[in-house]
């Protein structure tokens, strides 16, 4: 029984040898496309590294010792280049893809496996790409009618009861159309300098850690007995405050404090992809005072233990 067909699709061609070169047409546009990914993905991680150093979070060195901050990078690459290997999922850092295709009753159905939205949305923008998604738990879009999703759902088991597993890669032919593994980056300092996030958008993100960082110092709570949850409501909440009209004035405050002092390195030059992580670390920044928001630190009950 077919449940959830996701990123699925129908080809728009008149053979499984069209429906093969339109794929390989795809694989080849994808080369630049993940180069790029890769790239930028490289330098955001190097950026996030030094912007948490620059609040004074020193990050997880495992079995490292005081490695610059390249080598940190580079080696937590490997670390999730070997993960990928053993079948974990990294969705940030997974650059992959592959496209299945299954021939049925003259037709060509298929599946693609990404985790990248960029190369979701360049494949289906092919016209000859036809979306051809089904879930069985919900009606389908408005666009499709109550027959047409029904028949989805008839195809779709049709295909999957090819092989008693229903395993997709039994049931058609799987093309590797950009691999995950070879993560490790090779950029040129000038082409991580191009690739990374800009100034605006390191300080906002900055800004906002620094503040939640600042309610957490000044917190009564019980933080230590916090759930892992219940950290991510309190930066729910923080978000939401920020997005009201005192929270936006008081972000602005935040930032210009952080930009006054140059509490960011503004840039990645080589002296700061070399350098040591202990000699980029630096003291958390003095940020403006705020009243903390009502309900802040509120933990949430679980629904079977509410009375």
């Amino acid at each position: 029984m077919s449940t959830k067909i996701y990123d699925a699709f129908r080809l728009d061609v008149p053979s499984l040898l069209d429906a093969y070169t339109l794929v390989d047409s795809f694989r080849h546009q994808l080369i630049p496309m993940r180069e790029e990914l890769m790239a930028r993905r490289y330098a955001g991680d190097m950026i996030s590294t030094l912007d948490m150093l620059a609040l004074g979070h020193m990050p997880d060195l495992k079995d490292q010792t005081n490695p610059s901050l390249y080598g940190f990078v580079n080696n937590n690459w490997h670390e999730i280049e070997r993960e990928l290997i053993k079948g974990h999922r990294s969705p940030l850092h997974d650059f992959g893809c592959e496209i299945i295709l299954y021939p049925h009753e003259g037709e060509i159905y298929g599946q693609m496996l990404v985790e990248q939205s960029s190369y979701r949305e360049a494949w289906f923008d092919n016209p000859s790409v036809v979306d051809f998604h089904y879930q069985n738990q919900t009606d389908g879009p408005d666009n499709v009618s109550e027959e047409e999703w029904e028949a989805r759902s008839d195809i779709w088991d049709a295909i999957f009861n090819r092989h008693p597993s229903s395993t997709m890669a039994l049931c058609g032919l799987t093309i590797t159309c950009a691999p995950e593994r070879g993560l490790c980056n090779r950029s040129t300092i000038e082409e991580l300098r191009k690739a990374a996030p800009s100034y605006e958008s390191r300080l906002d993100k900055v800004a906002r850690q620094a503040i939640c960082d600042m309610f957490l110092r000044s917190s009564s709570a019980d933080i230590e007995a916090f759930r892992p949850s219940d950290f991510i409501n309190f930066h729910y909440r923080v978000r939401n405050f920020l997005d009201e009209e005192r929270g936006k004035a008081y972000l602005a405050e935040v930032k210009e404090s952080l930009d006054s002092t140059n509490a960011l390195v503004r840039e990645l030059g080589e002296d700061v992809v070399m350098a040591k992580l202990d000699d980029l670390l630096k003291k958390p920044p003095v940020i403006p005072e705020c009243a903390v928001p009502d309900n802040l630190y509120e933990r949430r009950i679980p629904h079977n233990l509410k009375p």
